[in-house]
């Protein structure tokens, strides 16, 4: 994957390995083969750091250090909400979130849904998030440090032509 980010062109490879056209080179993670999945993802936070997702979380500041940590298997995308919070929202049901804290991602908050996998989320409001699924259409849940509520879903039943939502577009 290619990128433009902090004035420079990024490739961001599967080994999660990010190289710069200036000759700049990240390695976020220890590289075991095959055990390793990128997603094509690639965001930013509101302080401009770069947010890349996967089997692993990576957060790297615009001064090129960085914090990583596993997730409890894959997500597509990271969610920063209004808090700095990041929320991870996995294939596997898990949501976890993070907050970036003397250079490290600490573990904020678990929660698990089995009713639906992740393929795209991005938040909606304060707590409010949008989930667009693998199985179940675009679901919207309530969900801050106090609790997870499900509060409602889109589905065939309601238009959607099938219930794998691959990506999710904010029109405002």
């Amino acid at each position: 994957q290619v990128f433009f980010w902090n004035n420079r062109r990024w490739t961001l490879y599967n080994n999660y390995r990010l190289e710069s056209e200036k000759g700049d080179t990240i390695q976020l993670t220890s590289f075991v083969p095959g055990s390793k999945l990128v997603s094509s993802r690639i965001s930013f936070d509101k302080a401009g750091r770069l947010i890349i997702s996967g089997n692993y979380f990576s957060v790297v500041n615009k001064d090129l250090t960085f914090a990583t940590t596993e997730l409890p298997w894959f997500a597509d995308n990271i969610v920063t909400d209004d808090d700095s919070n990041y929320w991870c929202f996995a294939r596997s049901s898990n949501i976890v979130s993070y907050r970036l804290k003397d250079s490290r991602l600490q573990l904020q908050h678990t929660y698990k849904d089995a009713d639906y996998s992740t393929r795209f989320a991005y938040q909606w409001n304060k707590d409010t998030f949008c989930i667009g699924t693998r199985n179940n259409g675009i679901v919207f849940v309530k969900i801050n440090s106090r609790e997870y509520k499900k509060l409602g879903s889109i589905g065939k039943e309601k238009g959607l032509s099938n219930n794998f939502v691959v990506d999710i577009i904010r029109l405002n």
